[in-house]
C-alpha cells in the first residue's frame, strides 16, 4: 500500500508542476496580450489621424472650388442662397 502512496505522491507532484507551468504561461500570455493591445491601439490612432488629415485636405479643396464672386461659400450658405432665390 505504501507503493501506491508513492505513486499518488508522484502524480500529485507532477500535477503541481503542470499547474505551476500553466500559471507562468498565463502570466506570460497576459503580458504579451497587454503589449499587443497597446500596439494595436497606437496603430489605430495613427490610422484615424491619417483619415482626419485626408478629410481636412478634401474639405479644403472642396471649399476652394466653392468660390463665387470672391467669396468662399460653405455648403450650408450655398443651399441658403438657392432657397432664397426660390422665394
Amino acid at each position: 500500500m505504501s507503493g501506491r502512496m508513492t505513486d499518488k505522491e508522484k502524480l500529485l507532484a507532477m500535477l503541481n508542476g503542470i499547474n505551476n507551468q500553466l500559471e507562468c504561461l498565463e502570466l506570460a500570455l497576459e503580458a504579451s496580450f497587454s503589449e499587443q493591445r497597446v500596439r494595436m491601439k497606437r496603430e489605430e490612432q495613427i490610422k484615424v489621424a491619417n483619415v482626419v488629415t485626408k478629410l481636412t485636405n478634401m474639405e479644403a479643396k472642396w471649399n476652394n472650388k466653392q468660390v463665387t464672386d470672391g467669396r468662399v461659400l460653405s455648403p450650408q450658405s450655398a443651399n441658403t442662397l438657392k432657397l432664397k432665390m426660390g422665394y
